[in-house]
């Protein structure tokens, strides 16, 4: 059996998205449960209520720009195959890859930034004339971001499918 990386990312990424919104939605039927899930949740992403959507009521068990950035890959990974074939193994230059990430880049870097000299974010981004970031930018940044990353992790997992595939039809 030959897997498709694009099957594999694109089914891998739907689920995961589905579990995220999945949380908060059956936060009151299965609330045990969800909590586990949110828990899960924590090492990849800090869940801070007053930097996450709320939805049905309930927080999303990752921040907004994490929930972009999945919500993102998924996103372009349904449309990969209007760009490109869906057994590419091409990836594009790397500086498409820099351009997506920059906006987030520079957003949450400023924060960390002011977090690390130990500076309120709002003084240490009024010094440069801009406003804290809200909810909205971090998501379209991370959307941007995890979009760019589909059309970079798609060829490398076709090209690493082929890879197993090939050894491993030479070993029968």
């Amino acid at each position: 059996m030959k897997f498709n990386g694009y099957v594999v990312y694109t089914l891998f990424m739907a689920i995961f998205v589905s579990v995220i919104i999945g949380i908060p939605y059956f936060w009151d039927s299965f609330p045990k449960a969800c909590e586990t899930g949110f828990t899960v949740f924590k090492p990849t992403c800090h869940q801070l209520p007053e930097r996450s959507f709320f939805i049905f009521g309930h927080q999303m068990p990752v921040c907004s720009r994490c929930f972009g950035f999945y919500l993102g890959m998924l996103v372009a990974a349904l449309l990969f195959p209007a760009f490109r074939k869906i057994d590419e193994k091409r990836i594009p230059h790397i500086v498409w890859l820099i351009a997506a990430c920059a906006p987030m880049g520079i957003d949450g870097g400023s924060q960390l930034a002011a977090q690390a000299l130990n500076m309120p974010v709002l003084y240490w981004l009024h010094v440069f004339g801009l406003n804290e970031s809200m909810n909205w930018i971090r998501f379209i940044t991370g959307l941007l971001a995890g979009g760019a990353i589909s059309f970079y992790a798609i060829p490398i997992l076709n090209g690493l499918f082929e890879n197993i595939s090939n050894t491993w039809m030479k070993k029968k």
